[in-house]
């Protein structure tokens, strides 16, 4: 009986497979992060692309003589050229006053259903008299 218990007392102070164990459990995780991180970069890009698109566009719009198609095409565009497929299902939606042009970007991330949001309003060229 006692040379039972001295065995199982050396296996328990043995470490032989600690490293495989903690492996197992580590590694998942620093994987997750990773990704998370990765989508979190991509997502970060793609807001950008939609901020550079709304601004582009909007300037475009504001032009003067420019009408509301001119800035659609020019955020399509734009957004298609910087985001490219980083932002599914994208949406464009200008409005124009007398006064101002306004374009909003809606889409989505690829991966992460993380929305992309973005507004640029900048007011019309327009001659007014002295």
């Amino acid at each position: 009986m006692a040379a039972l218990i001295r065995r199982i007392r050396r296996r328990l102070r043995d470490d032989t497979g600690a490293i495989t164990a903690e492996t197992l459990i580590v590694m998942p995780i620093l994987a997750l992060m990773i990704f998370a991180v990765v989508q979190f970069a991509l997502w970060g890009i793609a807001l950008i692309g939609a901020r550079a698109a709304a601004d582009a566009a909007a300037r475009d719009g504001a032009a003067y003589g420019a009408t509301s198609t001119d800035a659609y095409q020019s955020a399509s565009t734009r957004l298609h050229a910087i985001a490219g497929r980083l932002i599914t299902d994208p949406h464009v939606q200008v409005d124009t006053t007398a006064t101002t042009v306004t374009v909003v970007i809606h889409g989505r991330c690829p991966l992460l259903p993380l929305p992309v949001t973005w507004s640029a309003t900048t007011q019309r060229e327009r001659f007014t008299s002295p």
